[in-house]
């Protein structure tokens, strides 16, 4: 080794003094490098260019730290909106078993009714009965007739009369009488066209 380049190490081992450091700091505030004056000067040259890459590297790595804040950022709220989703998604579920229970018990509700609306269709006896009844109503004064007086002249009870009025509702009708509303008169739909 020679004494030139064991006095660039002790140098580079040295802070450098202000004197020294001036032409560096100039060249750094301007954007120039430094370049070796001679080909004697390879040492310098690998420490300069050693100070670049290194200022490089610095650079490079405070463009990471940034994107890195970033991602972390953008990590975060990600992580509040997934949070978020899946709060709505577990309100969503409870809601749809809520639903799917209230659309089965409606299905059971529907098939009871029409299993009843089946029962309710007019037996032979019940036709006769009906035609009776439409009949009882025409021959009253303006097609009506309190509906307990209708059940005794027919000689029924109140339940299978109900049966009787569901199998004949398209051509009699109930409505509360206007004096005492517990009590419900029948009348014949259309009299007055049949009359």
């Amino acid at each position: 080794m020679d004494i030139f380049a064991s006095e660039l190490l002790a140098d580079a081992r040295n802070p450098l003094t202000e004197q020294d450091s001036i032409p560096l700091l100039v060249d750094e505030v301007i954007g120039v490098e430094a370049k070796p004056s001679s080909e004697t000067d390879p040492i310098l040259a690998l420490f300069q260019e050693l100070q670049t890459k290194i200022r490089d590297l610095e650079e490079r790595d405070r463009k990471r730290d940034k994107e890195v804040k970033n991602l972390h950022q953008k990590l975060l709220g990600l992580r509040d909106e997934n949070t978020e989703l899946r709060r709505r998604l577990d309100g969503i579920e409870s809601w749809q078993q809520t639903y799917s229970e209230e659309i089965a018990y409606d299905k059971r509700k529907i098939a009871t009714l029409e299993e009843h609306q089946n029962t309710t269709k007019p037996q032979p006896k019940q036709k006769g009965r009906g035609d009776i009844l439409i009949a009882l109503l025409a021959n009253t004064a303006h097609g009506k007739m309190p509906q307990s007086e209708a059940i005794k002249k027919m000689g029924m009870s109140k339940t299978r009369f109900s049966e009787l009025l569901a199998t004949v509702k398209d051509y009699v009708e109930v409505r509360p009488y206007h004096k005492n509303k517990r009590r419900n008169i029948l009348v014949l739909r259309d009299y007055n066209k049949k009359c």
